[in-house]
């Protein structure tokens, strides 16, 4: 699971890769086609709760969210589980974002997205049961290495832009591409994950100001509405990051970086990639969504179709036929060395600090929130034509 690590760009290193810190959004869902993927029953119909696994190793862990690797005592695997505190998600008024990823998760199957497998609760926490993904953040590879040389960047650019294309396929805008919220796995092919931004388009545009300051298009700083294109202008600003260091309208005041996202020229560093390169970032960092790459009549398709992407092997790579530039060093699938040792040396539990004295009780009227988190063959979460037009 990808964590958030706290640390930004050193003063003494302008070009080195920094953590993003995300902007809270809005409550999107709306289920097109349900491909049945998250479920609280396992593949022998019994019913799936926290007794069924043994705590491994804490991961990752945030303000109101811990992340613990786990095993599943019948079968064995290893998996991620994102445990919330429900208090804390209402007070700090997350619920809906954890009912957007849940949603969103159970609507698409890409291999370019983490898959969530179970979800379920008790009286004072939520339980996401994911698949396991121990390669490492894209960030924290990028951090490492500074930038990527152009092969790999076309390699991860081009599994990102089938993740992507698919959430647009089904109507989802995904609003929060970073570094981030790129895994990678043991074999070197990367997973987006993190939904807790993404919305169910009900119409052409959505009006909420939401996402990761260096990755915002120039259509949500003004406020004029936002649809699909806006995943478009942060995929090339995440490529510009990974060909070059750093994000093209970078700046340590988040104030000028907005105006300068606005207003800046774009500058495309020659030396550092390929003309092709600079054609496609060009067209992708278009500040009019509708002249942006992406943006025509055959969407995703005008990206896929650019030659920059002209040596890749689409079918190849959807099925991970393709041997990755780079592979991390994954002894197994315990291995946790890729996540952060402030966490993995600490007590796994899956206990909260106030859980110990009352802090966590919720009463029955606040318990209703979380109605229909648990997947029993239809979702119950709240009404759907009112979620959707909610923004």
């Amino acid at each position: 699971m990808g964590q958030k690590n706290g640390k930004g760009i050193p003063t003494e290193n302008p070009n080195a890769p920094h953590n993003h810190s995300q902007m809270t959004g809005d409550n999107p869902f709306n289920p097109q086609n349900n491909i049945g993927m998250l479920y609280n029953h396992d593949e022998n119909g019994a019913r799936v709760s926290f007794d069924d696994f043994d705590i491994l190793k804490l991961v990752g862990k945030g303000n109101f969210a811990k992340v613990l690797q786990v095993r599943k005592k019948d079968t064995g695997k290893i998996y991620a589980m994102k445990v919330l505190n429900k208090k804390k998600l209402e007070q700090s008024d997350q619920l809906e974002h954890i009912k957007t990823e849940r949603t969103v998760l159970q609507y698409v199957a890409h291999p370019f997205l983490v898959r969530l497998l179970y979800a379920f609760q008790d009286p004072e926490k939520l339980y996401m049961v994911m698949e396991f993904v121990n390669g490492g953040e894209l960030f924290f590879h990028l951090k490492k290495e500074r930038r990527f040389a152009e092969h790999r960047v076309k390699f991860y650019s081009a599994q990102l832009l089938l993740a992507l294309s698919h959430l647009h396929e089904q109507n989802v805008v995904f609003r929060d591409l970073k570094p981030e919220n790129v895994l990678m796995d043991k074999d070197g092919n990367i997973m987006l994950t993190d939904f807790g931004l993404a919305k169910f388009m009900s119409a052409e545009r959505t009006h909420t100001f939401c996402g990761t300051p260096e990755y915002l298009a120039p259509e949500v700083l003004l406020q004029k509405g936002h649809g699909k294109p806006v995943d478009w202008w942060s995929y090339g600003t995440l490529i510009f990051e990974m060909l070059v260091g750093i994000p093209p309208f970078y700046s340590e005041n988040v104030h000028e970086m907005y105006d300068k996202i606005l207003y800046s020229d774009l500058v495309l560093p020659e030396q550092l990639m390929s003309p092709e390169a600079v054609d496609l970032l060009a067209r992708l960092l278009e500040r009019d969504p509708k002249r942006r790459l992406g943006s025509g009549p055959t969407e995703w398709q005008e990206i896929k179709s650019h030659p920059f992407f002209e040596s890749i092997d689409w079918d190849a790579l959807y099925n991970k036929k393709l041997t990755a530039p780079f592979k991390p060093k994954v002894k197994d699938e315990l291995d946790t060395s890729f996540f952060d040792e402030e966490f993995t040396k600490q007590n796994p539990l899956d206990s909260f600090d106030e859980d110990d004295h009352g802090g966590s009780y919720l009463g029955e009227s606040v318990q209703k929130e979380f109605e229909g988190f648990t997947y029993e063959g239809e979702s119950k979460l709240e009404n759907v034509d009112r979620i959707i037009e909610d923004d």
